[in-house]
């Protein structure tokens, strides 16, 4: 994927940022205004094809806004339909390097990281390893991200159980 922001790339983050205009987290802008705005500006997107909008994607967490941050995770949750095994890299990539507190772990880890684990579920021992990573956001991820496919029935052949014993005594609260 490439890393770098095309002009149209730089003109839906330009767009967002119109669109929330001084609006922030602080002065009352709720994941609910943002997700609306994330689908009416999603709705405008000529090409939907699966790197087009990661790459979107990447180029809004990029910023390092909440805001863009949900988002993006929405967009990501868009294309589940298009995901591939070799989604997870990006997702894991994402992961380590965005996901910096609990509403960006939850967002993204139950809605489109989630779809990806159901949809490919022979990754689970992947998601297990996280459960000794250094950083605490990708030990909580690796019990978070099985919500999505506990609830919609995905996880046939596959023990979760593995992960919370795994967490079970981990030193941090927000993991626990």
């Amino acid at each position: 994927m490439n890393n770098l922001p095309t002009k149209i790339e730089m003109n839906i983050i330009q767009e967002v940022q119109n669109r929330l205009g001084n609006a922030s987290k602080q002065s009352g802008l709720t994941t609910g205004r943002v997700r609306s705005i994330s689908s009416s500006l999603f709705s405008t997107l000529e090409d939907r094809s699966l790197n087009t909008v990661l790459n979107y994607c990447e180029q809004l967490l990029a910023e390092r806004k909440w805001e863009l941050g949900v988002i993006a995770y929405d967009w990501a949750y868009k294309v589940r339909k298009l995901y591939r095994e070799d989604t997870l890299y990006i997702f894991e990539r994402w992961l380590k390097e965005y996901v910096s507190g609990w509403g960006d772990c939850d967002d993204f880890c139950t809605h489109a990281f989630g779809e990806l684990l159901g949809q490919y579920p022979h990754l689970l021992p992947k998601v297990v390893d996280w459960t000794h990573h250094s950083d605490f956001w990708v030990r909580r991820a690796s019990a978070v991200i099985l919500i999505y496919p506990i609830k919609k029935g995905m996880l046939q052949g596959m023990d979760p159980y593995i992960i919370s014993d795994r967490l079970m005594d981990d030193s941090h609260d927000l993991v626990q």
